[in-house]
């Protein structure tokens, strides 16, 4: 039996685009592993990684720690964790993180699970500036490879083979039967139990405030939506979504908030009902495009094209290219923050309308051949 560790820091996002490398990692050590997920505990968010990847069976079980910006409780953390990992007689640990981690970060980390008594330390690997940061001979930002796909290539470079088709097959996000439950039993408390109601999803929230488009364009847009289509809009997010929500709620004098209201995978399963995604680059959208729906995203130019899009197909991601891309600001300096601003809701509106009218054309098609 092998007893493996494996690192997944950060929220929503950073957890799925992880999933893949998860999957090569249970498929090549089969039956024999005992697979555990390491990760980050923030006392101000209500989620972590655990409450993505449960019930999945990919990971058998998970370690967390907390979080804090104190040095005195960051090395009392440091200390349990270390007990913790000894403890746990890890044969192997996988460091599938964030490629910008720095020389020092990682011969840190490598050094604390060596400390810990893990002998087996694998992918902690530096990445080259120039393949993350890459520019044209212009100066402005190439695409970069999806997050995803690096930390796959990462299990590659150690040796481990990689089948691609059954790392990224979709549905990424297996939701299990009571996330289902809990999204149908939502639905029929709000009177929402129509099955030929046609749902789109709004998330008009975003962590980083450089990545938030602005709010009353939402607003906009909706109202084309629901003076164009019969649909139902849902407002999707976190609790701090919820006074967006109910505004937006207002404004077009229809449809219903599910912010806060449902668990991470309970909210993914309520997606997962939706014919469509609107949203920006946060987890949200992340979940929407793991579990199969197509996403209109949209993007700030504060990282590198390529690396946050939404896993999966049919999706379209609207990103503008200005002189300060690659900032990676999280909050814009800049006082018209041109990259969002410049994504005008005509824009948006066009490929919103031609993907709801895509998905009435299959729909039809589907009866005619049913």
């Amino acid at each position: 039996m092998r007893n493996v560790l494996v690192i997944v820091l950060g929220t929503i996002g950073d957890t799925i685009v992880t999933i893949p490398a998860l999957r090569v990692i249970r498929s090549h050590y089969g039956n024999a592993l005992r697979l555990t997920v390491l990760h980050e505990r923030h006392d101000h968010l209500d989620f972590t990684p655990r409450d993505v990847l449960a019930g999945m069976g990919v990971v058998d079980d998970f370690l967390d720690y907390r979080f804090s910006r104190s040095a005195r409780t960051r090395f009392l953390e440091a200390c349990s964790l270390w007990w913790r990992i000894r403890k746990g007689r890890f044969t192997a640990v996988f460091y599938l993180i964030s490629p910008e981690r720095s020389r020092m970060q990682i011969w840190r980390d490598w050094l604390f699970f060596g400390m810990s008594g893990v002998r087996e330390r694998r992918c902690f690997r530096y990445f080259d500036r120039k393949l993350v940061e890459p520019r044209r001979p212009d100066h402005g930002l190439a695409a970069v490879k999806h997050e995803a796909m690096l930390r796959v290539e990462s299990l590659e470079v150690e040796g481990i083979s990689i089948d691609q088709q059954e790392a990224f097959c979709t549905p990424l996000l297996m939701l299990p039967d009571h996330a289902r439950r809990e999204a149908d039993d939502w639905l029929e408390e709000k009177g929402l139990c129509d099955p030929s109601v046609v749902r789109v999803a709004i998330c008009p929230g975003a962590k980083k405030p450089s990545c938030r488009w602005p709010f009353e364009r939402f607003g906009e847009l909706g109202d084309r939506i629901l003076s164009n289509f019969e649909v139902e809009l849902i407002v999707v997010g976190g609790s701090l979504e919820i006074p967006m929500a109910l505004e937006l709620v207002k404004k077009w004098g229809t449809g219903i908030s599910a912010c806060g209201e449902l668990s991470v995978l309970g909210s993914s399963a309520l997606i997962a009902g939706c014919r469509l995604l609107i949203g920006l680059d946060t987890g949200t959208t992340h979940m929407a495009g793991a579990v199969g729906v197509p996403c209109v995203s949209l993007q700030s130019a504060q990282d590198w094209p390529g690396r946050w899009n939404p896993l999966g197909t049919g999706h379209v991601v609207i990103r503008k290219e200005v002189p300060c891309a690659g900032c990676r600001e999280r909050v814009c300096p800049l006082p018209d923050h041109p990259c969002m601003h410049n994504i005008t809701v005509e824009e948006v509106w066009g490929i919103v309308r031609q993907k709801l009218l895509q998905d009435i054309r299959c729909r039809r098609k589907s009866q005619f051949g049913a």
